[in-house]
């Protein structure tokens, strides 16, 4: 399993495809149909997504997502987060309330106009932010186009105080400037490694400097 922590900022599983860029009706790649379902809240999908995260990752102990376009829908992000939090036997705060969204706004792939993060600020609350007070959050969302939203509510939630904010998506929408996902998961190896190196060094060191004391305690003992 891999500790959020080890994660880069806004780190995206893979990559999705939009519509307007398929050559057919059928989208191009694996993963493409699987985001689709995803967003379609497709029971399977939903569970997928909720065993892959379960299974691949740790270090956090609440999850929220960023919110929908427009207040109270039921999002295909939303299920997956109440459903990781069911699964994890109490151990995990469920805090998909934490993220309001006051004021509707366009979707980006509708023709939203202007979506910096100023606008995202604008229209999202914060919501009951004492729950959140020194834990580690995994904000959750499906797809990622600009990462303004990301950005957005990473800020609104440094206001609770958290130990640690760790912004995951899905998907990264597909453009010609895309970072590259096998440079990332390649980031997030070498990070892994080299703490894992780092922690074997100081383990070696405490388990000599436990030898050194046990053979002067023997050598005490001799007299």
């Amino acid at each position: 399993m891999i500790d959020v922590a080890h994660l880069p900022n806004d780190f995206a599983i893979g990559c999705y495809v939009p519509k307007c860029q398929w050559t057919d009706n059928q989208p191009p790649d694996g993963y493409t149909a699987f985001v689709l379902d995803l967003k379609n809240r497709v029971d399977n999908a939903i569970n997928e997504a909720v065993e892959l995260l379960s299974d691949c990752l740790y270090g956090f102990d609440a999850v929220t997502v960023v919110p929908s376009h427009h207040h109270g829908n039921m999002t295909d992000i939303r299920r997956v987060a109440i459903e990781l939090a069911k699964g994890s036997n109490g151990t995990m705060l469920e805090a998909t309330d934490c993220l309001h969204r006051a004021t509707p706004i366009t979707k980006l792939s509708a023709g939203g106009g202007d979506r910096c993060v100023q606008t995202h600020l604008d229209s999202i609350q914060l919501k009951n932010p004492d729950c959140l007070a020194q834990r580690r959050v995994l904000l959750l969302d499906d797809v990622r186009c600009t990462g303004n939203s990301l950005k957005a509510c990473s800020q609104l939630l440094k206001q609770a105080m958290p130990r640690s904010i760790h912004p995951l998506v899905f998907a990264q929408s597909w453009h010609e400037q895309m970072e590259d996902p096998d440079m990332t998961m390649a980031y997030i190896a070498q990070n892994i490694h080299t703490e894992y190196q780092a922690q074997r060094a100081l383990l070696d060191m405490e388990e000599e400097r436990e030898h050194d004391a046990i053979n002067t305690l023997y050598q005490f003992a001799d007299g």
